[in-house]
């Protein structure tokens, strides 16, 4: 199965933090481990199989379609990363302190959403949660993590389950 999203790992992590934010903008998953753990910033999915060379058929249909299948663009901010400012800017960034956000630099993002005129995004610095809460969010994350591992095996249940 081709993946694209390992390719650019810096445009999945930019996806799964919008996504953590739009789960608890719209309450869809308040339980925040849980959302913590299906949005998981620590998956490392480089060794999650065989990596081997694509068969030319599989992009044939997309080149002649004038769709480039080979370049693979990265980008210092996405557009997911100036929707996640944006609703930092609508409801305040203590809203998120407890959502796995924040293993980026927020400010450094906003700045340059300002230098392109993005609309939306805060004025002011972004708000960003006390070191020890992050640390000790990532602890209990860890420990969740963990606590589900063990119970799955313990059930029987067989692979992981994200949500």
């Amino acid at each position: 199965m081709l993946h694209y999203s390992a390719l650019r790992p810096t445009a999945l992590a930019a996806k799964l933090r919008w996504y953590s934010v739009i789960e608890n903008v719209r309450g869809t998953c308040p339980r925040v481990l849980k959302r913590r753990l299906r949005y998981a910033m620590h998956v490392d999915f480089t060794g999650a199989g065989r990596v081997e060379r694509s068969r030319a058929d599989w992009f044939r249909g997309w080149e002649d379609a004038g769709i480039d299948m080979r370049t693979v663009a990265q980008e210092k901010y996405y557009w997911y990363d100036f929707e996640v400012l944006r609703h930092l800017n609508e409801h305040g960034a203590r809203r998120f302190w407890l959502d796995d956000i924040w293993r980026f630099d927020w400010e450094a993002c906003r700045l340059h959403a300002k230098s392109r005129n993005i609309a939306g995004v805060p004025d002011t610095p972004v708000n960003a949660p006390p070191g020890g809460l992050v640390f000790a969010m990532r602890v209990l994350s860890a420990v969740h993590r963990i606590q589900r591992r063990f119970r799955h095996r313990l059930t029987g249940r067989s692979g992981p389950r994200f949500a």
